[in-house]
């Protein structure tokens, strides 16, 4: 992300915290830092060679504690780095670089800067209340929920339409979250979410928890049991009108990939909740099973999706133009059913999942080998180029099948392919090429920090820190518009707009993550981000552990 940051800066957005970025154009990550992780800031053409870290006292004097030298980014264009990893000690900084000048009332010399950040922390436990504030911003987001903003919205029973518009059945599919910035519940995103929240739970138990956080799973996961239709697939819902009233469902499954989601979200909440709940637990797996036997024998995912009704309204998301590489041996359907697989084996334990993971896995590395130079492209078995969606269905598959595949079974090919996923990513994380296919995405950079700090653990890869590090920095301001991609988070952020799918509008909610600059608010990279946050608290304390031993 060095150049990826090198090749934005120059170019710049206006924004609505504009000026306050001007006043302190050094990037930090202004969230702060763990005090043993890996810490960076970046200036394009910064006046003198050298900058300094200087921290804060009581006294409400600043004293300088380091001063390091500016290095060219990768991509040029005058945009300088500068690493100051050194800084352990807790405390208040900031990153000077302007003229040094004598201070007569205290007779000595003082640094009057003309160039500065923004003050950032340095301490345990800094990204705590950013954790917190996103499990708020999930809980706010219940949809027909008292703890919802909305409150008991969207309770009436719906309609499921045929392709001809006529109403086939009446459902109750109340609950679920309004996942963005409008009062719809993609399929795809909310299982993406409630899916990396359970790895966040299974991974962390903050001191601030009530059981919140398993609740909330919960509360995504009894949403899926209800909109299971009988032939075992997951409902097709664009969420028309976007409104107060009943949504429109519709008589054809959603996506293969957020079939994939579902089964994967409700195979693993199995395991989480056997322990407390063990009837809740044989629930969620036997609708894992419902949806899985759909997914491989359904003949509506042999080929890639329609729209399920004709003549969508503006802010829907047909599938041939959002979808358009979803089917089960196109390699999302690779992916996404090798996750899905796995995950039903780590729930039952079946053999014939472990080798469908396998076999389906073989066929993603295969894909991986051919994918191209960028990323995103690759060559498909009859020697044409087609493109790869960027699906929320890929961020819960996606480049994560071989290093489950490792970690699962141990086998040298998995661990190959996952190293060779790793290092080509941090190569793009340090070159700046990712810009052109993530363009400034929040929820790529987290997914990118999560992938690489696993990679980091399980195969003893430090490097692997340093480009997580600047992933996860990119969304606290650590990019072109020096804006913090949080809501509530960070000293300088874009304005939430308002249009087009976003009426009516919504409130603006804390820990909200931008999904976009200048986009709107988005649950899979709040709960992403939240992943990364956590990983990245246990990783550094892991690498410190390990240098102690040493």
């Amino acid at each position: 992300m060095a150049s990826l940051i090198a090749c934005c800066l120059a170019c710049g957005s206006a924004h609505s915290g504009e000026k306050a970025g001007a006043r302190f154009p050094i990037r930090v990550n202004q969230a702060g830092y763990l005090p043993h992780a890996p810490k960076w800031c970046a200036m394009r053409n910064p006046p003198r060679p050298t900058f300094l870290v200087q921290r804060g006292d009581t006294d409400i004097h600043w004293h300088t504690v380091y001063e390091g030298k500016w290095v060219d980014a990768p991509s040029g264009g005058g945009l300088k780095l500068g690493d100051f990893s050194c800084i352990t000690e807790p405390g208040d900084y900031r990153i000077l670089c302007g003229e040094l000048k004598g201070n007569e009332k205290f007779r000595m010399p003082d640094w009057r800067p003309a160039i500065q950040s923004f003050h950032f922390p340095v301490r345990e436990g800094v990204y705590d209340v950013a954790e917190r504030l996103f499990v708020t911003y999930v809980t706010l987001q219940r949809c027909g929920s008292k703890k919802g903003w909305a409150g008991l919205c969207h309770m009436d029973p719906v309609p499921v339409k045929d392709a001809t518009g006529a109403t086939v059945r009446l459902i109750d599919a109340h609950g679920g979250y309004h996942q963005s910035c409008d009062l719809r519940n993609w399929h795809d995103g909310i299982s993406l979410s409630m899916y990396t929240l359970l790895r966040y739970a299974e991974l962390k138990k903050p001191v601030w928890d009530d059981g919140e956080i398993a609740e909330n799973i919960r509360w995504g996961c009894d949403y899926f049991l209800r909109v299971i239709a009988p032939e075992g697939y997951v409902y097709d819902a664009q969420f028309a009108p976007i409104g107060w009233q009943p949504r429109d469902y519709y008589l054809a499954p959603a996506t293969l990939g957020a079939q994939c989601n579902v089964a994967m979200l409700l195979a693993r909440a199995s395991r989480f909740f056997r322990p407390s709940d063990a009837a809740y637990a044989d629930r969620l797996l036997a609708a894992a099973r419902r949806v899985w036997d759909a997914i491989e024998t359904n003949p509506f995912f042999e080929k890639a999706q329609p729209a399920p009704a004709p003549n969508l309204p503006a802010g829907a998301q047909p599938a041939e133009r959002c979808y358009f590489q979803q089917w089960r041996t196109s390699v999302n359907g690779i992916a996404e059913r090798a996750m899905a697989a796995l995950e039903l084996y780590q729930a039952t334990g079946e053999k014939h999942f472990a080798d469908k993971a396998k076999s389906l896995g073989a066929g993603m590395v295969a894909h991986l080998a051919r994918e191209g130079e960028n990323e995103g492209w690759y060559m498909a078995d009859d020697g044409t180029r087609a493109f790869r969606d960027w699906s929320y269905c890929w961020r819960a598959s996606g480049y994560n099948v071989p290093l489950e595949l490792w970690r699962t079974f141990g086998d040298a090919t998995w661990k190959d392919a996952a190293l060779c996923v790793a290092e080509r990513i941090a190569r793009d994380v340090e070159k700046g090429t990712d810009w052109k296919t993530l363009k400034g995405s929040s929820s790529g950079a987290a997914a990118n920090a999560c992938y690489l700090l696993d990679c980091a653990e399980l195969f003893g890869r430090d490097d692997f820190r340093v480009w997580a590090q600047r992933s996860f920095d990119w969304i606290f301001g650590m990019n072109p518009w020096n804006a913090s991609y949080v809501e509530g988070v960070g000293q300088n952020q874009w304005q939430r707009p308002v249009f087009g799918q976003f009426f009516p509008s919504t409130p603006q909610i804390p820990g909200a993550v931008l999904h976009v600059p200048n986009g709107e608010y988005d649950m899979p990279p709040v709960v992403a981000t939240l992943l990364a946050s956590a990983r990245l608290a246990q990783t550094t304390t892991s690498s410190k552990e390990g240098a102690r031993k040493k």
